[in-house]
């Protein structure tokens, strides 16, 4: 069926009713989908728990879905995927605990490798290390503000003047 990948994809109670329509045909056809389809709805609803206890709950209620569909349908990815689930369970709650997400850290690395694209070719690591501090200051806190007005950065280091007060 035409775009039926973006009506499993969204919640339910989101759907337009002819999406809603659409989805219940889905399930209906699909034995595996319909047995398969409140597990993601049981995912949503471990990252909003606040509570260690409820989120772990609702992550055992995942894994025992899963692992009785993949043992009613003989479907091996739910298997794993469940198996991974509990490899990972203390993350998953956390995550949901603490909300948390990983954007600033992809943000981090990808603007380390456009420095590092950029800097191809630079041959000194100590100054790519204060190219990458440079870019995350933290808290008003840049290495540059540690050195003195007269001091220069080169490829080859730092470059400070024996004598400051004369040119």
């Amino acid at each position: 069926m035409k775009s039926a990948e973006w009506v499993l994809a969204r919640r339910p109670d989101d759907l337009q009713v002819d999406r809603q329509e659409q989805l219940n045909r889905l399930k209906a056809d699909n034995e595996l989908l319909a047995s398969l389809y409140p597990i993601a709805d049981l995912i949503r609803r471990i990252w909003c728990c606040r509570s260690e206890v409820l989120a772990r709950g609702e992550l055992q209620k995942t894994k025992n879905l899963q692992e009785a569909a993949a043992e009613k349908h003989d479907f091996s990815p739910a298997r794993r995927f469940a198996k991974m689930l509990g490899r990972r369970a203390e993350g998953i709650v956390n995550a949901g605990k603490f909300k948390r997400g990983t954007g600033p850290l992809e943000g981090a690395n990808n603007a380390i490798k456009v420095l590092k694209r950029m800097a191809y070719g630079f041959r000194d690591f100590e100054y790519f290390v204060l190219k990458v501090k440079s870019i995350f200051p933290g808290r008003n806190l840049s290495p540059w503000r540690s050195l003195p007005d007269y001091a220069a950065v080169l490829k080859s280091g730092l470059w400070v003047p024996a004598f400051p007060g004369i040119p």
